[in-house]
């Protein structure tokens, strides 16, 4: 490779990328995993994922497209020589690895959605981002370079050369797993969802880069739009069944747009717990049953209207 990959959601790529170009491809199948996931192709996601472990992995050990077997092998050798990497528990990378290889082999049917979205959340994404910190020195996520800071702007020019992601995509990442690590331990329920959030993100990278930007402002900004978004507003707070407040859509950005109804019970305490929500600009909805997904994306916004939410609905603080 002798030019830099084209890449969307990079703001950053490792500083010897041309020197090892599996890893140009690794960065490349990453970028298309998270492009599947938003189409909600969660088997195809995970092949894809798989190809960008292949990757890193010759990357590092500098072996040729066509030697070094297949990521079994590979995944022994580099775990082998990057102490690092072993502390990663052994089974959930064989159960990723062969669910990989038949979906790769023999296809895939929407009963296998449910597996492969989990295989991603808790060893697919997290594995390679572990593959890319300790072989590269390279982050996607800003915040694992400083878990203390709240603004990327906090790093340093050092920092920020490490930092992969655009700091919005990091934040969209980071909150699937937010939502993950806590609705794995409840029983009964799918949690694909996780990945809902992110999921209408990417569709509206996909829809509003097919418009142009002149096009994208008459549609997004006509007085008929935003008539037609507080009707709608309107509506989801008539079939809501408790108070609700308005908030900008963690998903398209698009100012109070979303609609999100509130736990009364748990207002009483002095506590703001969402239950659901809807946007009326992109469509981006939250179900009762889908726990915790709106309180996580919304969390930032919710402390910062707090005072004005409990001054509304004349909740006092102790």
């Amino acid at each position: 490779m002798t030019e830099m990959p084209a890449l969307s959601f990079f703001r950053e790529t490792p500083p010897d990328i041309l020197k090892h170009p599996p890893l140009a491809s690794s960065l490349q199948a990453f970028e298309t995993s998270l492009f599947l996931v938003g189409l909600s192709r969660f088997p195809s996601a995970l092949v894809t994922c798989g190809n960008a472990l292949e990757s890193v992995i010759k990357a590092k050990l500098t072996l040729p497209y066509n030697e070094g077997g297949g990521l079994e092998p590979l995944l022994h050798r580099i775990r082998s020589e990057f102490p690092s990497l072993k502390e990663f528990d052994q089974k959930k990378l064989d159960r990723f690895r062969r669910k990989r290889n038949h979906v790769a082999h023999y296809g895939f049917s929407p009963k296998d959605d449910e597996e492969c979205a989990v295989l991603l959340l808790e060893t697919g994404f997290p594995f390679l981002k572990l593959c890319y910190e300790e072989l590269f020195d390279f982050f996607l996520d800003w915040r694992d370079i400083r878990p203390e800071s709240t603004d990327f702007d906090e790093l340093n020019l050092t920092e920020m050369a490490k930092a992969g992601l655009l700091p919005d995509v990091a934040r969209q990442l980071r909150n699937v797993w937010r939502v993950y690590d806590r609705a794995q331990y409840i029983g009964g329920i799918k949690l694909k969802y996780c990945f809902r959030g992110f999921i209408y993100y990417i569709r509206d990278i996909i829809k509003t880069s097919a418009l142009s930007r002149s096009d994208a402002e008459i549609i997004f900004n006509s007085e008929e739009k935003w008539q037609a978004d507080e009707l709608a507003k309107e509506q989801i707070k008539d079939f809501y069944d408790n108070i609700t407040w308005e908030f900008d859509c963690p998903s398209c950005g698009g100012p109070h747009s979303l609609v999100a109804e509130l736990n009364e019970d748990s207002l009483e305490l002095v506590k703001i717990v969402t239950e659901r929500c809807q946007c009326v600009q992109c469509g981006f909805n939250v179900k009762k049953e889908e726990l915790y997904l709106s309180q996580v994306l919304l969390d930032d916004q919710l402390a910062q209207e707090a005072n004005a939410i409990y001054e509304k609905f004349g909740i006092k603080k102790n």
